[in-house]
């Protein structure tokens, strides 16, 4: 959702959608491989204002980030 074309990021932390990505994409990479990650900075991610929400809003996606935080916080809820 982050790489969609026409996405607003003027409210968030990041300059464009390649940033946004790049940082999902190293969170990914970070799971994958079995690191070792911090909750808190994932639960940010989807917690309310966060840069993630921001975007949503602005690019006319705001519902389905609130799925997506939904079945975020179903995953985490047992952690």
């Amino acid at each position: 959702m982050l790489a969609r074309e026409n996405n607003d990021f003027s409210w968030s932390r990041w300059a464009n959608s390649n940033e946004a990505v790049a940082e999902i994409d190293d969170i990914l990479r970070r799971i994958n491989a079995a690191e070792t990650i911090k909750l808190l900075p994932l639960q940010v991610l989807f917690g309310p204002t966060s840069s993630l929400q921001e975007v949503s809003i602005e690019s006319g996606w705001g519902d389905d980030f609130l799925k997506l935080a939904s079945r975020f916080d179903d995953a985490i809820a047992d952690l």
